[in-house]
């Protein structure tokens, strides 16, 4: 019996790349039906999809998490493939991503990749270098989550499973823990990406990586099991970092040990810059290192600043 995937599209105020990934979509060579959920677009963007052969639905309760799970409704698949309005299907990665799943063990159910850029910036070669934290030439691995753009299920998990809708942000990272707990095991593979309108400037950069930090947390402090050394790294630099700034006015070392805890987070980079074949990181490593550095900065900075706007202006969400 042939595979049906389901394409599961969220879309909100997204006109000038909602046509582009659809067309992407349509091009995949593999039975499909795709779903497009419109979460309250105030553009042009449902008059876009109204051009092509979808099926439109619409989705008033606002997030991601919420347009997923009204697509997963109505989708009639044994698979199920999330991608991101604003994101671009390379033509064979269906038939990629099918391969994968058919091959691995009857425990994992889900296979995803890095999103490469669209831009050719110093800041896209750098992102596409080390994705989520992953080397562009790390290959295929297990992995806690997967993002959920480009990623393919099998459908079996969504009878256990759904994304959860009070989190308007990093649903996807919380949908993976959940999945890993229920005993199932999911596959990153290098060569599963998809094009993605990443930042191309620096302020651009820190401003998504910021957004990304005010979510990090979320899906931790409902998962305590999955919280390592590397979480508790992230949510304590910063503090550590003002603390030593601020006893710099009583001792004058405080700002010297500041400044290597600064130098460390660079050099690290440098290490795993490093370990990228210049092919693939595109560019010399100390740019690499030094964007790759104000984007961390700018997601530990988030962190903090979402833990207090949920304290005092807003509850988790």
């Amino acid at each position: 019996m042939e595979d049906l995937i389901s394409f599961i599209i969220p879309a909100y105020n997204n006109e000038n790349t909602i046509g582009e990934c659809i067309g992407s979509v349509l091009k995949q060579t593999c039975k499909k039906e795709i779903i497009v959920v419109d979460n309250g677009s105030t553009d042009r963007t449902r008059d876009i999809i109204e051009r092509y052969p979808v099926k439109l639905l619409i989705e008033k309760k606002r997030g991601a998490a919420a347009a997923r799970n009204r697509g997963l409704g109505v989708a009639n698949g044994n698979l199920v493939a999330f991608v991101d309005a604003d994101a671009v299907l390379p033509r064979k990665w269906c038939a990629k991503a099918l391969q994968i799943l058919k091959n691995a063990k009857e425990d994992v159910v889900g296979a995803g990749g890095p999103l490469l850029s669209i831009g050719r910036s110093d800041i896209a070669k750098a992102l596409d270098a080390l994705s989520f934290g992953k080397p562009r030439n790390i290959g295929r691995t297990y992995t806690d989550a997967l993002n959920a753009s480009g990623v393919m299920f099998d459908m079996k998990i969504f009878r256990e499973i759904r994304f959860d809708e009070n989190l308007i942000r990093g649903q996807d990272t919380e949908l993976g823990f959940r999945i890993r707990n229920a005993g199932y095991k999911l596959l990153y593979d290098s060569e599963l990406y998809v094009y993605h309108h990443n930042p191309t400037t620096l302020k651009s950069l820190v401003k998504k990586w910021f957004k990304y930090g005010k979510s990090y947390p979320l899906s931790y402090l409902k998962h305590r099991k999955m919280r390592g050394t590397w979480f508790y790294a992230r949510v304590f630099f910063i503090p550590v970092l003002f603390l030593l700034i601020a006893l710099s006015f009583i001792w004058t070392i405080t700002a010297w040990i500041a400044c290597l805890q600064l130098l460390i987070l660079f050099f690290s980079y440098i290490y795993i810059g490093l370990q990228i074949p210049t092919e693939i990181r595109r560019i010399d490593v100390i740019t690499f290192s030094f964007i790759q550095t104000i984007k961390q900065l700018a997601q530990l900075m988030g962190i903090w600043y979402g833990f207090f706007e949920r304290m005092f202006f807003k509850p988790i969400g």
